[in-house]
């Protein structure tokens, strides 16, 4: 009985190591500088949040949902994310992973810049990619999404709180 029970926990460990929980994330609108980059915030975060819902190892909060819990909380976080904040977000909404950022103009590049904060152990990512023209943000923000789904699958074992044991 008890070799029945290690091949049955061992292949238990393959189940999980071959199909992971998904990693339960949100994206907050990112903030914005420069009146040809005003609307550009909310508009970033609903294109990365449609490209990330296409990682089966992210579950993703909906936006609608967020936005909600945010403001009956009087959080708004647009981009402006420090670490205590991303645990009461984390807290509210059950996701262990926020991703924020900035759009703006720096010389003759646009900018945007994506952070991947944990919820749980403050550890934070950071992503950049330029685009020439705001009529090229989605290319950009495609590629951003690139960029946060590597983080998010490769990154997990420091952006998760790892578990207490006693012995």
């Amino acid at each position: 009985i008890l070799n029945l029970l290690a091949i049955l926990l061992s292949t238990s460990a393959i189940i999980q190591a071959e199909n992971p929980v998904p990693l339960t994330a949100a994206v907050l609108d990112f903030q914005t500088s420069g009146e040809s980059l005003r609307d550009k915030g909310a508009e970033v975060a609903a294109l990365l949040s449609a490209d990330l819902t296409t990682s089966a190892s992210v579950f993703l909060v909906e936006r609608a949902e967020l936005a909600k819990i945010l403001s009956e909380q009087e959080l708004g976080l647009s981009g402006n994310v420090t670490p205590q904040s991303a645990a009461a977000v984390g807290q509210l909404t059950g996701a262990k992973v926020l991703v924020s950022g900035r759009v703006f103009r720096a010389g003759d590049n646009n900018l945007i810049v994506a952070k991947v904060m944990s919820a749980e152990t403050g550890r934070v990512y950071a992503e950049t990619v330029s685009f020439a023209e705001p009529a090229q943000i989605q290319t950009a923000t495609a590629e951003l999404g690139k960029k946060v789904r590597s983080i998010l699958e490769t990154k997990s074992g420091t952006l998760l709180a790892k578990p207490e044991t006693y012995e």
